[in-house]
């Protein structure tokens, strides 16, 4: 009896010995997943169905092997059993799909991409602090879950981007499936429309953010967070990303580095894809120009590129008042107010005071009968921004001699009535700090 116990002993030890050096192999394949799954997708693309489904009956002769193992060591044979099971219909399955091989891998590039999936798995699965809990709870688990992906990928395209959801939720983090229900309540279904635009720009953006030095990672996160806020930018460009949306995937990292660099808010990110379709010109046109201005023009006069940007957004957004107006016109009103201490809006009184003849006439008139302006109605009338006239007026009341720290309050009550000034930004476009 004693000498059947060590006997007892030493095959279970043998069977422990080979069930660790499964899970050791296992380790190996989940560390190079990248490498694997490259090389599935590229062997897949050359071969025609016929080879497709041979080698996916190699793969399940192989796992038939290991599955008798499992078994043998008492161990995990039901996950085997139904590994094969699966893959054994998902040869079947391959089998009737037949000469639509062309079509399945066209939703592979379409949803399936190598970064895409790596980015969605790899969050997910953390490569090795994750797999090394999965081991933790059993090691079939790990080998079950490779096998559930092969299937995805392979064996069934068509439901390829349910595959995607299902693994997230089971793998680890349930970010990337949060990512796209949240799309599919705002945007409707996942592969249509602005849904998929979405998810294609996500997808797209990798590596360097277009040529810009810094990563796509470093700027928009993991697969997930990309997706968020790309999302969240449709959802502030309202209909016009739908419409817009061959132009968003066609320059997915482009527009999105505009986007963050010139800090445009919710208004303006939806003003800059108003003025590119309405003016026919392309999106990251549009914001080309924008940037090129700020950049330029802030670094003249020691502003922040990234505040002007946001105005010039705000006032595109403004129709009634900058609709006409170029990118390099709003940059120069922009840096002008900010050289002043004052916010653009304060400004706008200006225009409508004087974007008629009688009340110029009349309000240049009062203002030179008060204070001694010397004002040319005409002039005013035909300055098309709110910056040119206000200068207009600041140079008068300098050359008059007039200073607003002297001034009654009754004084500074007419003088903003007549030029149309905000109270809060009439001390500062008058002071006489800010003469020059």
């Amino acid at each position: 009896m004693a000498i059947d116990n060590i006997k007892i002993a030493e095959q279970l030890k043998k069977l422990q010995e080979e069930m660790n050096s499964l899970v050791e192999a296992q380790t190996r394949q989940l560390k190079n997943q990248a490498e694997v799954v490259q090389k599935i997708v590229e062997s897949y693309q050359n071969l025609n169905p016929t080879d497709a489904i041979s080698n996916i009956e190699a793969t399940k002769n192989a796992l038939d092997q290991a599955a008798e193992a499992a078994k043998k060591s008492g161990e995990s044979a039901g996950n085997f059993e139904n590994l094969v099971k699966n893959i054994r219909d998902s040869v079947e399955q391959q089998q009737k799909l037949g000469t639509q091989s062309s079509k399945t891998m066209k939703i592979l590039a379409g949803f399936v991409s190598i970064t895409g999936m790596l980015d969605g798995f790899a969050d997910g699965l953390k490569f090795s602090y994750n797999a090394l809990k999965i081991f933790s709870s059993g090691a079939m688990t790990v080998i079950e879950s490779l096998g559930q992906m092969a299937i995805a990928v392979i064996s069934f395209p068509f439901k390829i981007l349910q595959g995607l959801i299902d693994f997230a939720g089971s793998g680890g983090d349930n970010s990337l499936r949060q990512a796209l229900e949240d799309i599919r309540k705002e945007f409707g279904d996942l592969s249509k429309s602005s849904s998929a635009a979405i998810i294609q720009m996500s997808r797209q953006m990798k590596g360097e953010l277009a040529n810009t030095g810094l990563s796509v990672y470093r700027i928009f996160g993991n697969l997930a967070e990309r997706l968020k806020t790309i999302a969240e930018y449709a959802k502030n460009i309202g209909p016009l990303f739908a419409v817009l949306a061959g132009q968003f995937v066609k320059n997915s990292e482009a527009v999105g580095a505009y986007f963050k660099g010139l800090g445009l808010t919710e208004e303006g990110q939806r003003a800059v894809s108003s003025r590119a379709m309405a003016l026919g010109q392309d999106i990251t046109e549009v914001t080309r120009q924008l940037a090129n201005y700020s950049v330029q023009l802030a670094d003249e006069f020691g502003l922040s590129a990234k505040e002007v940007s946001r105005d010039v957004g705000n006032m595109m957004n403004d129709f009634e008042n900058f609709g006409g107006m170029a990118p390099q016109i709003l940059t120069q009103i922009s840096v002008y107010a900010r050289r002043l201490g004052v916010e653009v809006k304060g400004l706008l009184g200006v225009i409508d005071q004087f974007d008629n003849f009688e009340n110029a006439a009349r309000s240049a008139a009062q203002l030179t009968q008060a204070f001694g302006l010397q004002l040319d109605a005409l002039e005013l009338l035909k300055a098309q921004d709110p910056a040119e006239r206000t200068e207009m007026l600041r140079k008068s009341f300098f050359a008059a001699g007039r200073s607003i720290e002297n001034m009654t309050r009754q004084e500074r009550a007419l003088l903003q009535q007549q030029t149309g000034l905000e109270a809060s930004a009439l001390d500062l476009v008058f002071a006489a700090k800010n003469q020059g």
